[in-house]
């Protein structure tokens, strides 16, 4: 399987904005990700700006997925 990283402008509730698409290819369509340009783009801000606060927030990032809890049980 090969993954891939897209740009694409895609249409939600607001109105459309940029994406950043991570595409499983081999895999179903479904099991694409769409994650928010806008946050990738804050988190390039903060790497580039205060290196100590973007090593915190990836820490907190690997802990929280060191926990392996679903989405959708912090939904219910």
């Amino acid at each position: 399987m090969t993954i891939t990283y897209q740009v694409e402008r895609l249409e939600h509730d607001q109105g459309e904005d940029l994406f950043l698409v991570k595409r499983y290819h081999g895999a179903n369509e479904e099991d694409d990700e769409v994650i928010e340009l806008e946050a990738v783009d804050d988190l390039m801000t903060l790497r580039a700006t205060d290196v100590e606060a973007y090593e915190v927030v990836m820490a907190v990032c690997a802990s929280l997925l060191e926990r392996g809890q679903p989405i959708e049980a912090l939904e219910g």
